[in-house]
């Protein structure tokens, strides 16, 4: 899948911990992911993707209000078949 965004992480004895984002979220519950403040996302083209049969949802793009992305863009980006989880019709 695509992940642009916090570091999916566990740097601690706490495996679920938000540092900034829990490696277990969104699949367990109370599991957190926090948007980097001060993270910058900037420019980035994906270009000629194609994510075929995902057993979850195709991806996330996640910052924060305070430092929003800028110049995200997706181009011949496609997912076949993306499954409904965490993100989809249930």
């Amino acid at each position: 899948p695509i992940w642009i965004g916090p570091a999916q992480q566990s740097d601690t004895d706490r495996l679920c911990a938000a540092h900034p984002c829990s490696i277990c979220w969104p699949r367990i519950p109370g599991a957190k992911c926090h948007a980097a403040k001060r993270g910058r996302y900037r420019n980035v083209t994906l270009r000629g993707v194609t994510i075929d049969d995902p057993e979850r949802s195709p991806g996330v793009i996640y910052a924060s209000d305070a430092a929003p992305m800028e110049g995200i863009t997706f181009e011949d980006v496609v997912a076949t078949n993306p499954g409904k989880k965490p993100w989809g019709d249930d």
